[in-house]
């Protein structure tokens, strides 16, 4: 009797295939250059916080996050505060009740901070603490939901879905439009929030600077450059 393969069984092991574009950008793309840009805006962020202005602050203590998601005993106080311990408040008490609470008692708020913090880096794994290997999954999905906004936005919903991947794709320096399928039936679809969408919107204008920059990093610097293409 012949035995039939299973669908699939031919693919290459992903252990073979690498790390996903979603978790590790290519090295040299234009992904690889965006997620090195915003992960610099949040280093400096975190060494120049008092200089930000209180509206800044929310956008501030959200980028930190996303350039460290999996280790936020490493935030600063005021962003764990801010993105943790504050929503959490605001669930049990109510949202006035917990913003007049921060205000009257802001040490108790910073405090509660500090003690959650050592507690998670008390629990972390070894691995964790040393620097667990990059995953740069929020920061590509950032990128790739605003290069999705431009090319939506210059082009509208005309053509196929296959155009719209490989179009993406190539914007973005990968050679695989399947990233741009899987990100859009996957995260967009089903895990993006209303803060997310609008920062595709508001990143999005941001990517033409960002190519120019890296245009003008490559020219300086050779062999440093990264593959990107018009939209």
């Amino acid at each position: 009797m012949e035995v039939k393969s299973m669908p699939g069984a031919k693919r290459e092991p992903a252990a073979a295939r690498g790390p996903s574009p979603l978790r590790v950008p290519p090295k040299g793309s234009f992904l690889a250059h965006c997620v090195d840009a915003l992960r610099a805006t949040a280093s400096e962020m975190r060494q120049n916080v008092a200089a930000l202005p209180d509206a800044e602050k929310p956008a501030a203590a959200w980028f930190i996050s996303l350039a460290e998601p999996r280790r936020p005993w490493l935030w600063p106080v005021w962003a764990y505060c801010d993105l943790l311990v504050r929503p959490r408040f605001a669930e049990a008490i109510g949202k006035a009740e917990a913003d007049r609470l921060f205000s009257a008692w802001p040490d108790m708020a910073r405090n509660q901070a500090i003690l959650e913090m050592d507690f998670r880096r008390r629990r972390a794994s070894k691995e964790a603490k040393q620097g667990p290997s990059p995953d740069y999954r929020d920061l590509t999905h950032l990128i790739i939901g605003a290069a999705y906004e431009e090319f939506v936005w210059k082009n509208g919903d005309s053509g196929t879905a296959n155009s719209r991947h490989a179009a993406i794709s190539n914007r973005l320096g990968l050679d695989d439009l399947g990233v741009i399928r899987r990100w859009e039936k996957g995260h967009f679809a089903k895990a993006a929030t209303d803060d997310e969408l609008a920062a595709y919107v508001y990143f999005s204008p941001q990517l033409d600077r960002l190519a120019e920059i890296g245009r003008l990093r490559s020219r300086g610097l050779n062999g440093n450059s990264f593959a990107e293409t018009d939209a």
